[in-house]
């Protein structure tokens, strides 16, 4: 009863600090081992079940209402798998715990208190995280090292102890809004910024490059004056241009690519066909109409990795809307200003060509923790600003 009351009575904020350590060095072990040994590491999993019912057990005694919408998503799948032919197969219970994974963590963090302290310390592991992730990209650049690859066979990526290219995308993406809410334009002065963005650039995904371009498009053009400062961030922007257009031309997977198939698949790494040759023809094939409304699918593979569709998919038109607005009420309880509307904006647009940004367990830790620290600054701000009315 004592730990019961223990358990109650933590914050939020308290346990995203160990969250955001356990996943990210299960995460590196995990990669490491499946390159070693071919398999993955059992610990990964266990992990995702310890936080999934660490942080559902903490909303059932805290906040059992929040959970509301989770239920109903949950009915969703119940009723989408129950029209389908083949159902509640093993693979499909597995890719739809993600999804209850990703939106549990999301209300999880949706009115934590904002101790100041404790976000500082998420904030510098967070800091450290990305340092250490971006060293050990460089350093398998330079060595030619396999197993911190961001791709299997010949094409180009490293990206570290990230198993996923979609998880290394949508960490940096998270960290570079992180960094600009937090510095400003401090942030140019950084090393540790300018680490993190020479980084970025070797992990290989269109995503990241295409990310890269608008947010120093969107700081030269809109908070720079200097004259020289813009001319310099433009030959760096043109730079990017010629770096990524380099890789992916002097690729032979993508160059085959844009012969056989165009730019437009090239583009979205095959994702358009797949919707075409194997999404529509399923729904064709095995929806009823209550399907549209609820969704409903027996396996992953067919899923087009676009991901507003996926969404659709897997929890139809109802369940998108409750996905979505709960997602929304839950995570955007900050002040959005023109620039984390901008930078978020860019994030949503990338999420459709990268996908796997709700089908991560990983992703909702690191908006979590961008979510913590722009709720930290916007306290400091308004703390600043009342000291100045007070005097």
């Amino acid at each position: 009863m004592i730990l019961l009351q223990k358990f109650k009575s933590l914050q939020a904020s308290s346990l995203i600090l160990y969250f955001l350590l356990m996943f990210f060095v299960v995460e590196g072990f995990n990669k490491i081992f499946f390159f070693t040994q071919g398999e993955t590491f059992f610990l990964q999993k266990l992990t995702k079940f310890l936080i999934f019912f660490i942080a559902g057990f903490y909303l059932l005694i805290n906040s059992p209402k929040k959970l509301i919408s989770l239920l109903i998503l949950f009915l969703c799948f119940v009723i989408g798998q129950f029209f389908l032919e083949e159902s509640f197969t093993k693979i499909s219970l597995i890719a739809y715990s993600r999804y209850f994974f990703f939106i549990l963590l999301i209300i999880f963090s949706s009115k934590p208190i904002v101790n100041i302290a404790t976000i500082s310390r998420i904030e510098k592991i967070f800091e450290t995280l990305i340092v250490i992730n971006s060293i050990i990209i460089i350093l398998g650049l330079i060595f030619q090292l396999d197993y911190l690859s961001t791709y299997h066979g010949g094409r180009f990526g490293y990206n570290g102890l990230f198993m996923a290219s979609s998880i290394s995308t949508y960490f940096y993406i998270t960290a570079f809004i992180y960094y600009l809410n937090k510095y400003k334009l401090q942030v140019l002065s950084r090393i540790d910024w300018w680490l993190a963005i020479a980084a970025s650039c070797f992990i290989g995904t269109k995503s990241v490059y295409l990310s890269l371009f608008f947010i120093f498009g969107y700081l030269g053009f809109t908070f720079i004056r200097n004259r020289r400062t813009k001319i310099l961030l433009t030959i760096l922007l043109v730079l990017l241009v010629i770096i990524g257009g380099y890789i992916f031309l002097s690729s032979g997977i993508f160059k085959t690519i844009v012969k056989e198939d165009g730019w437009v698949t090239a583009i979205l790494s095959h994702r358009n066909q797949a919707l075409q040759e194997y999404t529509l023809p399923y729904i064709e094939q095995n929806w009823s109409i209550f399907n549209y409304f609820v969704g409903g699918i027996d396996s992953p593979g067919i899923r087009p990795q676009l991901e507003y569709i996926d969404l659709f998919l897997f929890f139809g038109i109802i369940g998108v809307i409750v996905f979505a607005y709960t997602f929304i009420k839950s995570f955007f309880t900050f002040k959005v200003n023109s620039l984390l509307l901008k930078m978020f904006l860019l994030l949503f647009a990338v999420t459709f060509v990268a996908g796997n940004f709700f089908y991560n367990a990983s992703v909702p830790i690191y908006l979590i923790v961008l979510k913590l620290s722009i709720l930290k600054t916007n306290k400091k701000e308004l703390m600043e600003i009342t000291k100045t009315n007070g005097k």
